[in-house]
Parts: structure tokens; sequence; C-alpha cells
């Protein structure tokens, strides 16, 4: 707050200062997202006085253009709360942005089979560990279920008419971390 300072100079005259005293602002309280890569995301940032500003590194010497932020690997943003008129800057704080991978699915190969034959297992494989393959199918009358998740393991085909029939298997790559679910392109295949 002001405060008035007296100083009595070498003559003895009394000179009177007002000055005010402003408490630094605290650091601010910021959130750390969680993206799918190629995804972009807006910095947030709370403070209890000041304005929000945003750095790409610790020391604070590259301010953000912008606080939406497109980081291909997970990468750490720094946040103060500024008073600008005073030059004024609260200590830093970290946001941490994971960028999760976008998973992928490898191609699998068709199979032509005649009534009572069984299929090849499907495998499903891709680049991301962790990755979950969710499947749906177009036609359960070839004697397997309309979806499912994972490998499909061989089945008796089914054809209960007398023209040849097709199921197309589609099948969608997901990768969830942080409670962020990042899903691929699909594939499919018959």
């Amino acid at each position: 707050g002001p405060h008035t300072i007296n100083v009595k100079d070498a003559r003895g005259c009394l000179q009177s200062l007002s000055v005010t005293i402003i408490e630094k602002p605290s650091a601010p309280i910021v959130t750390s997202p969680t993206i799918c890569s190629g995804s972009s995301t807006v910095l947030s940032a709370t403070c209890v006085s000041g304005s929000p500003k945003w750095y790409s590194n610790n020391s604070l010497t590259v301010a953000l253009p912008s606080t939406t932020v497109s980081p291909s690997t997970t990468t750490s943003y720094f946040a103060t709360c500024e008073i600008i008129s005073l030059n004024c800057k609260s200590p830093s704080t970290s946001s941490l942005v994971s960028v999760n991978p976008v998973p992928s699915a490898n191609a699998i190969s068709n199979q032509f089979l005649c009534k009572g034959s069984n299929t090849s297992s499907i495998t499903f494989t891709g680049a991301v560990a962790g990755t979950v393959y969710n499947w749906t199918n177009s036609n359960a009358g070839i004697g397997l279920a309309s979806s499912g998740s994972g490998d499909i393991p061989s089945f008796s085909v089914e054809n209960n008419g007398n023209s040849p029939i097709v199921g197309t298997i589609t099948v969608t790559p997901s990768f969830t971390l942080n409670g962020v679910v990042c899903n691929g392109v699909p594939i499919s295949f018959t």
C-alpha cells in the first residue's frame, strides 16, 4: 500500500515522498493437459493478481505468441502472473502438455473361404505399444460377431444361402493415456 517517507536534508529541510509498495504476484495455478499427436490445446493459467503470461523456457526469456500450442512431443511450458505496468513478475509454474501417440493398425490380408472352413486367426499389430484394436463386422451371417475388441480367433465360416457373401471387418486402433483416447485411421479387410 501507500507509504510516506520523510527525509531531512543537510540544511534541515523536511522533504516528503509518497511511495506505493505493491506485493509481488503469487505464482499462477495452471493445468497440465494431455492431447493426441497432431492436436492443439489452449494453455490455461489463473492469477490472483496480474495477468498470465506464457513462456517456452524456464528462464522466462522466450514468450509464447499465443496460448494455443501444438507440441509434437510432451513439452513443458511456463506461466507467470505479471503486472506489466509495474514490471512485477511472479515466480513461474510449469505446465506439462503430454502428447499421446496416434496408433495405427498394420494391413490384414483378405480371406476367401468355403462354407464350413475355418478362417486363419487374425492378430492385430501396429507401431504403438498398448494399442487396443476395436473392430466391427458388416455381416454377422459369416459366423463372426458384429463387433469386438482385440484379436479374432479362428472361426468356422457360415453361409445360409447359395450365393457368396462377404463380411467387411473394420478395425479402429485406439490408445488411451491420462484419460485421453486417441483413435487411429481405421483399416478394413474381408
